[in-house]
């Protein structure tokens, strides 16, 4: 039978046993020589699917009947996760299945882009899987309603609630989709702390008198909200109530800016955090980089024992923030820069720090950090990700150039998803 695509066309039905769980958490199995990828699947179901898009040996897919279901389906319990909103993509499947996948697809990816065996120890499971998100992010439709978009496509989920959210963010949630918020306004995230505190981020393409006054009259409304600000493509303005809030992982307290990154798994978080400041093993006399430290996050820990903590980051309200955190926590051997990664490397001489901790954003590290980073030859790295690709193709560079990994410990930061954390590390040869 010809294997090409003009045997499969858009919006053909057929049936299909899905064979595996791929890179972005689709269900896969090969058809005619096309690889086809379909949300929601499980490897073992035997499920009756139209085709939705096609491209050269791959396409893309919807269930449109479960034939045969596999054994570790469990019901979802979630009436949006079932009309396909893209916050969780592996809440029909058990929870130890998920860790086993994550670990797999994680396996694959890092031994196909490297070429080498990485020692990978299995996912380190959270506690509580369900109801642990700190961040709730909701964007607005066209009609005012807020939700998120359907996986894999621009069709819109308005949402009434997040079973994966923490308690108290739902509650909040529940308060602000009943208020009229300013048309102008395009997104929200929802941060909670341990306090069952809230800090609230507005998105728009610029303030306005009716956002300002949105604000002001949340904090009377809603007492658990500390405060809150807004990001327009002029950058973050502080709207009402405190400019941060303050959260605890471990025995640190952090000031979190509303616009500010921060870990989206308490407890997952302190695991990190442990883990980390464990595999790094630092010395009283070290001094330790912290690259795109955020907050402080791993630098107000790492200075609780080593000489010195240098920490770099581009976004200036988490500088602030860090520098305030390092007071906050009675410190003083931390120094914070307001700078990209690669300006502050290229400061920076073989030999000054004994150690970095490197925790990218999505997008990874950069030719040019990588390229700084070989250059000052640092005998530790500790490595952490959210992105297994471009985990990955960072992790190449750095084998090339003189780098061997030691350790590699995936964190399961993003239950219910094939999100995973992983903390690598990597020694001098």
């Amino acid at each position: 039978m010809d294997g090409t695509n003009s045997k499969l066309k858009p919006q053909d039905r057929i049936q299909l046993r899905l064979q595996s769980l791929a890179y972005g958490g689709y269900a896969c199995a090969k058809y005619l020589n096309n690889l086809i990828y379909v949300s929601h699947g499980a490897p073992v179901d035997l499920v009756s699917i139209r085709i939705n898009k096609l491209r050269k040996n791959f396409g893309s897919a919807e269930i449109l009947q479960i034939l045969e279901p596999s054994p570790e389906r469990i019901q979802p319990g979630c009436s949006y996760f079932e009309q396909g909103c893209g916050g969780c993509q592996w809440r029909h499947l058990r929870y130890p299945f998920q860790l086993l996948w994550k670990k797999r697809i994680l396996k694959k990816i890092l031994h196909k882009l490297t070429g080498q065996e990485i020692p990978l120890k299995s996912v380190k499971a959270a506690p509580n899987p369900f109801g642990s998100r700190n961040k709730f992010s909701l964007l607005r439709s066209a009609k005012g309603e807020w939700g998120l978009m359907k996986e894999n496509s621009q069709e819109f989920i308005a949402l009434k609630d997040c079973p994966q959210e923490m308690g108290i963010l739902r509650r909040i949630y529940h308060k602000l989709i009943r208020i009229k918020i300013p048309s102008q306004i395009t997104q929200m995230h929802l941060r909670a702390n341990h306090l069952n505190q809230v800090s609230l981020l507005f998105f728009a393409e610029e303030s306005t008198p009716s956002i300002y006054k949105l604000a002001f009259r949340l904090q009377d409304w809603i007492p658990e909200l500390v405060g809150s600000g807004l990001k327009t493509y002029r950058g973050y303005t502080h709207l009402a109530g405190a400019a941060f809030l303050t959260t605890q992982v471990g025995s640190n307290l952090y000031q979190v800016p509303h616009n500010a990154f921060f870990q989206t798994n308490y407890d997952q978080a302190a695991l990190l955090l442990k883990k980390v400041t464990k595999l790094l093993a630092c010395k009283r006399e070290d001094t330790i980089l912290d690259l795109h430290c955020g907050v402080g996050f791993f630098s107000i820990q790492l200075a609780r024992q080593a000489k010195r903590v240098v920490g770099i980051e581009t976004v200036p309200e988490a500088v602030l923030a860090a520098r305030a955190n390092s007071k906050l926590n009675k410190l003083t051997n931390l120094h914070f820069m307001h700078s990209s990664a690669a300006s502050a490397l290229k400061q920076f001489k073989p030999k000054n720090f004994a150690a970095a901790v490197l925790d990218p954003p999505r997008q990874g590290l950069g030719t040019e950090v990588l390229k700084q980073l070989t250059r000052l030859a640092l005998p530790t790295l500790i490595y952490v990700s959210c992105d297994p690709d471009k985990l990955a193709h960072d992790l190449k560079y750095l084998l090339n150039n003189g780098y061997r990994i030691t350790d590699c410990l995936p964190i399961d930061m993003f239950p219910q998803t094939w999100h995973v954390e992983t903390v690598v590390k990597l020694v001098k040869t």
